[in-house]
């Protein structure tokens, strides 16, 4: 068993996700409870702690697995910061819309660390502009706040996040080569994450490594 794991309880009658695997007594006495076990968000009950003899006694049956609190925790903070940011982004939207009736050109940016990149861009190169204030709107109407346990609440989360990033990057979704270039890097920050999971911090090292090697390899070849 892991964190995030979908199972059965209560012989196949509930289902429910592994919100914490309590693995030592530091842990336990930490959270107050009186031994090793786990913490499950059932449905409809809420959080249940499951000892080591109940567990023993009723089995949990794996469903499926499931991605871990911290990505969970992740989409969390997406929806309530879209939440946050929705009106200024059908602000955004009616600017962006305003602005290609009257000029056929809208304003692309590109956050920075320091200052934000802006370009005036024709208005079918600007998409995300348009794109972006709509995503976030439909992810908001999908959610479905029940402990965030059902597929809309996952729906809403990645529509949030995608939205904030054509708002936030719209500049770099102008052309092809710009967006190809953003989807590789999304990319490769998904996939490290994934082997830093599944394979340790050591395998994602080596990947995150290659890469870099395999870049200076390129540009050195290009020169």
């Amino acid at each position: 068993m892991r964190e995030g794991d979908w199972i059965r309880m209560d012989g196949g009658k509930v289902l429910g996700r592994i919100a914490e695997v309590i693995a030592s007594r530091e842990l336990a006495s930490s959270r107050q409870l009186q031994g090793l076990g786990v913490i499950v968000d059932a449905q409809p009950k809420g959080f249940v702690f499951l000892s080591e003899q109940s567990l023993t006694e009723d089995r949990l049956q794996l469903v499926r697995r499931g991605p871990r609190e911290a990505f969970r925790g992740t989409l969390a903070v997406s929806i309530g910061f879209g939440a946050l940011v929705v009106l200024p982004a059908l602000y955004s939207f009616a600017s962006a819309l305003y602005s290609a009736c009257t000029t056929g050109y809208v304003l692309a940016i590109s956050l920075g660390r320091y200052e934000a990149a802006r370009e005036l861009v024709t208005w079918q190169a600007g998409w995300a502009r348009f794109a972006g204030p709509m995503v976030l709107v439909a992810s908001l109407l999908a959610f479905d706040g029940s402990r965030g346990v059902t597929l809309r609440w996952w729906l809403a989360g990645a529509g949030s996040v995608l939205a904030l990033v054509l708002l936030a990057f719209s500049l770099w979704f102008t052309t092809v080569g710009r967006s190809l270039a953003f989807a590789g890097l999304v990319a490769f920050v998904a996939i490290a994450s994934f082997i830093d999971n599944r394979l340790g911090r050591a395998a994602a090292s080596l990947f995150i490594a290659t890469c870099a090697g395999f870049l200076v390899w390129q540009v050195s070849n290009a020169i």
